[in-house]
């Protein structure tokens, strides 16, 4: 102001800086200098990471200029072979003005939405920046929906629960009877095409066998076999276990919720045994899985789609049951798609050789029988299987050979001295030291046949310990299952053990709870 005075006056005038304001004017302009080689540092640091990233990414000022954008968001807009960098970042910038308009106007941001851009879906999240309290722009990022799926197959496949795994294959269906036969065609038709199956017949009959070997005849196979019993559980916790929960859905929901069986099945196989035990309340929802093949989580407020196929089973005429308003109607015609019916072991008693045959070589490896074994428990038995009603079918096959190579196959590993006859007959109860008991003792099923079973089974091996089996009761005749009153004697007489009670009738435990319910 000296100076400019000076000037105005007439008057020369020189203007001298002082040295202490000269050093501070450089340390000024060296500081300045610094700053902003840093922030370009930062800026070519940041550049060059978002450059290699493989999902796409914009940054937009507060106006909604384009500021940066990477390659990976050029490839996904389609406009990477633009030649003119100038135009690309232009078109980059009217094809994301709508999402930015869009979270302007809601003033919050858009989270992992599908949208059709470029003629790509694309997953795209817009999250607005704020400095200092204010808006300073926004950052659009996206990435192709194709990849995403990849991921998250990736991760269900490496996350997947061990057991989830359907380890029997149709071929494990042993035997060649004409009704077995007419199974394994149906199951592997069934199998090249992804439809809904209805398994049916009585219990013990190997539904969920056949259930596997459609998983690993398909398509499907080396993805997740989920198998559920809709009778093994409260109403509550069949919809909790199904369809999964979020966290805080209900008391003792667990922390960070829980996904149900029909996610943990996705791109796999859920088998839904004895189907028409399901309650009421939870076959609508079923039915909506199966029509829109998505699942609502209890607490959830948007549905999850699934891919999965659903194989149902049931010992019950679901038909009987529709007429009965017992089951729904349009849920039955929904699993009828594809039905098979598996015979019982009456039906197909020349499979029971064959059958027992390859169950008593697993036992025997299992529980680390001789070699002769087997063979010497089967000529023991079969007589005995052609006039017994099988009421358990295969699985009480299963467990009185179970039974047989544990309390005659010892026995018999023991005795074996000599020939085998000599063998065959200590197994009969002629050993010295008389060790077996009798076979009524050992097989009580076989008594339901009659006292003349066992003695056609001495006529047939001379010598045979059976004098109880002559002089004991007549026993009932024989009935494809026991009746109630049946498994409230059998339970009543093991002092209410369950599993004793069901070994005695030759049932599954899950049939003798049926069995018991009023």
């Amino acid at each position: 102001m000296a100076c400019d005075l000076a000037q105005q006056a007439g008057m020369e005038s020189v203007f001298l800086y002082s040295l202490g304001a000269v050093e501070e004017a450089f340390e000024r302009s060296v500081e300045l200098a610094r700053v902003s080689r840093q922030k370009e540092s930062r800026r070519m640091r940041l550049n060059t990471i978002v450059a290699h990233l493989r999902d796409g990414v914009a940054a937009f000022d507060d106006a909604g200029q384009l500021e940066a954008v990477n390659p990976a968001m050029l490839d996904l807009l389609g406009f990477a072979d633009e030649p003119q960098p100038g135009r690309a970042r232009l078109q980059v910038a009217r094809a994301l003005a709508p999402l930015l308009r869009e979270t302007r106007a809601a003033d919050q941001p858009v989270d992992e939405r599908v949208e059709q851009i470029g003629g790509r879906a694309l997953i795209v999240n817009c999250v607005p920046i704020v400095e200092q309290g204010g808006s300073a722009g926004f950052v659009v990022t996206a990435q192709d929906a194709l990849v995403a799926q990849r991921i998250d197959r990736s991760l269900r496949t490496s996350q997947r629960p061990k057991h989830l795994v359907a380890r029997h294959r149709l071929d494990d269906l042993i035997g060649e009877s004409a009704a077995l036969a007419r199974v394994r065609r149906l199951a592997r038709a069934g199998a090249a095409h992804d439809a809904t199956v209805l398994l049916s017949g009585e219990s013990g009959t190997g539904k969920e066998l056949v259930a596997q070997g459609i998983h690993n005849a398909s398509p499907r196979r080396g993805n997740p076999f989920v198998a559920f019993n809709c009778a093994a559980l409260p109403e509550g916790l069949i919809e909790s276990e199904l369809f999964g929960h979020e966290e805080g859905a209900f008391t003792g929901a667990r922390r960070g919720g829980k996904p149900g069986l029909f996610e943990i099945a996705h791109t796999g196989t859920i088998f839904l045994d004895e189907i028409g035990e399901m309650p009421a309340a939870l076959q609508s929802r079923l039915l909506r899985v199966l029509q829109e093949r998505e699942v609502m989580k209890l607490g959830a407020g948007r549905a999850t789609p699934v891919d999965v196929r659903v194989i149902a089973a049931t010992h019950r005429d679901l038909h009987t049951l529709v007429e009965q308003r017992a089951f729904r109607a349009d849920l039955y015609f929904r699993l009828n798609l594809l039905q098979i019916k598996l015979p019982p072991l009456r039906e197909r008693r020349a499979d029971i050789a064959p059958l027992a045959r390859h169950l008593l070589a697993r036992m025997a490896r299992q529980y680390g029988l001789s070699a002769a074994a087997p063979d010497q428990v089967l000529g023991l038995l079969e007589p005995l299987f052609a006039d017994y009603a099988w009421p358990g079918n295969v699985r009480e096959l299963e467990n009185l050979l179970a039974r047989a190579a544990i309390y005659v196959g010892d026995l018999a590993a023991g005795s074996t001295t000599g020939s085998t006859t000599g063998s065959t007959a200590d197994l009969r109860g002629n050993s010295p030291a008389n060790a077996l008991p009798d076979l009524q003792a050992v097989f009580p099923e076989f008594g339901r046949i009659g006292p003349a079973a066992f003695d056609a089974h001495n006529d047939a091996c001379p010598g045979a310990a059976v004098s109880e089996a002559r002089g004991g009761a007549a026993s009932a005749p024989p009935r494809a299952t026991p009746s109630r009153e049946d498994a409230l004697r059998a339970l009543e007489r093991s002092g209410g053990n369950r599993a004793a009670a069901s070994r005695a009738l030759g049932i599954g435990r899950t049939t003798l709870w049926r069995l018991l319910k009023p």
